[in-house]
């Protein structure tokens, strides 16, 4: 995830904006059934699409502001600039033998001067200016591996 700050802006503006529109119907005074029904509806919208947005968005922020703090860090390393762009183009090909199963990370097409760094640790693995929150429980799809494996035994 690239830039979850301004994500996480967003998704608050569009909560702030649907519960205004959502209030704005009570205190508004009467209103006609067109207005009623667009205001209702960005409301709506905008409250639960923007909630969800800003939720998971900050859980990438404190992943990335853990790892700028130094918390819990694994690993940390750089990549060079000519390594990077050899991964750049190569990625794809990577990708296309993966059996269906996609990279979530999008490298960037060009490399910093001095290279990529690389941070590893609990929270998340920021990759440049890319952060993937790690999660602290197993995720459905492994425990849902592990009990295929002990049903196969």
């Amino acid at each position: 995830m690239r830039d979850p700050h301004r994500w996480r802006t967003i998704g608050l503006w569009c909560l702030g904006l649907g519960a205004l529109s959502l209030a704005w119907l009570w205190v508004g005074g009467p209103h006609t059934e067109g207005v009623w029904a667009a205001l209702f509806f960005f409301g709506a919208v905008g409250v639960v699409f923007g909630g969800f947005v800003a939720f998971f968005q900050h859980q990438y922020v404190r992943a990335k502001q853990a790892l700028a703090r130094g918390e819990d860090i694994i690993a940390r390393w750089r990549v060079e600039a000519a390594d990077w762009q050899r991964f750049v183009a190569s990625d794809p090909q990577w990708s296309s033998h993966a059996n269906g199963r996609l990279n979530e990370f999008r490298p960037s097409e060009a490399a910093e001067p001095n290279g990529v760094e690389v941070i590893v640790g609990k929270a998340g693995v920021q990759i440049g200016d890319s952060i993937h929150r790690l999660p602290l429980r197993s995720t459905r799809r492994s425990r849902k591996r592990a009990c295929m494996k002990g049903r196969r035994q």
